[in-house]
């Protein structure tokens, strides 16, 4: 329950030092600032992660977080800034797989639809088996698709249903 999440953690002084864990309180504050929509909030608990805590685990999280508010609030280029630093400076892996993911569609967005389609495309080429690469696929049949480039689409959209072998498409 977010709203009991948000009671919880809004009690607690997560500024006092002496307060373990602040920086995950900071990050689920955030999220939880998110989810009942109260994006400003949630802004200032993600950036408190980022700047106060740059060493903690949460902080790619509060990264991630902060990209996707900008999404919602379709402050593309925004998004495409901080999921471009999280694709390029982080370890191989599925992090940087998600942030190259959403630099795709955050680009695409924002009315760079063919280098979005570069980063989809190279995700999918460097990363097969990751879990964003079937989505990557659908995005960019839909990308297709919208352009009227319906065989290319239909060729993506093959692939990713080929990835589901109980699908009713599947050969």
């Amino acid at each position: 329950d977010y709203i009991k999440t948000i009671q919880v953690l809004s009690s607690i002084d997560m500024d006092d030092k002496s307060v373990q864990y602040q920086a995950s309180g900071h990050y689920f504050l955030g999220d939880a600032y998110y989810e009942t929509d109260r994006l400003n909030k949630a802004i200032h608990e993600f950036q408190k992660v980022i700047t106060d805590f740059p060493n903690s685990s949460f902080v790619n999280e509060a990264r991630i977080g902060l990209g996707w508010i900008y999404i919602k609030e379709k402050r593309y280029d925004d998004a495409v800034v901080v999921y471009e630093s999280l694709a390029n400076y982080t370890q191989p892996g599925e992090l940087q797989n998600q942030a190259k993911y959403l630099l795709g569609i955050s680009l695409k967005n924002a009315g760079h639809s063919e280098r979005g389609d570069i980063i989809l495309e190279e995700l999918i080429t460097t990363s097969p088996n990751s879990q964003f690469s079937d989505n990557a696929l659908f995005e960019l049949g839909l990308g297709y698709f919208d352009r009227e480039n319906y065989v290319t689409a239909y060729q993506k959209f093959y692939q990713v249903t080929k990835s589901y072998s109980d699908s009713d498409v599947y050969d």
